[in-house]
């Protein structure tokens, strides 16, 4: 796989032990450096701070329900009156609750990370195809609070919880699927999510147009 872009990555040097082939090209170009900072919803933002999260990483056509807990705040800089009201984040453990391998893509993007929010009713299990009884966390639906195309993972913790060649091999084998379904395939999966009533943006909650 051959990576265009000026950032660099915490996976890209697979290209190299893998060989570097430039039919199947990942154009990255526009990627978000991101830190920890951006994975969590600030206090602000949620009605109780100290509230677990949950964050969905897509590699390609795996999805990964990432855990936010233990989450620390510290005071902001006393810059304005302003920010001595206010918390930033300090640090929390992250932890994979699933991972789903069902070979579809949500988001129409090589890699991305959406928040989600912990609702009475999902199609979460729909989308990935996972019954209820083989997952706990179920109810969730995504949410425009976090949503990050192409990140820089590699300052963030979500390195320590995810093997970098196995998200080099989703992207690799996601792009090459593009390439070899181009003639064959009926509708993409986007497509298929839409005309099921889904919105591939905000939520696996579906609203009829």
């Amino acid at each position: 796989m051959y990576i265009i872009d000026k950032n660099k990555d915490y996976y890209d040097h697979y290209s190299h032990i893998y060989g570097v082939d430039k039919n199947i090209v990942f154009d990255r170009r526009g990627s978000v450096l991101i830190n920890n900072d951006n994975l969590v919803l600030q206090p602000e933002n949620r009605f109780f701070r100290d509230e677990t999260q949950y964050i969905l990483l897509e590699t390609g056509m795996v999805q990964y329900l990432i855990k936010i807990d233990d989450i620390k705040y510290r005071k902001a800089p006393h810059k304005t009156l302003k920010d001595s009201f206010n918390l930033v984040f300090d640090s929390a453990k992250f932890e994979i609750v699933k991972k789903f391998e069902n070979y579809k893509n949500i988001f129409g993007k090589a890699i991305s990370i959406h928040s989600v929010y912990n609702d009475w009713f999902s199609y979460l299990d729909y989308v990935c195809g996972t019954k209820s009884k083989k997952i706990d966390y179920l109810n969730y639906r995504v949410t425009d609070e976090i949503s990050i195309d192409l990140p820089i993972l590699a300052n963030t913790f979500l390195t320590r919880i995810i093997n970098a060649e196995d998200i080099w091999k989703d992207i690799n084998t996601y792009i090459s699927s593009l390439n070899n379904d181009k003639d064959i395939k009926e509708a993409s999966d986007i497509e298929k999510i839409v005309n099921h009533g889904f919105d591939k943006k905000e939520s696996f909650r579906g609203k009829n147009k």
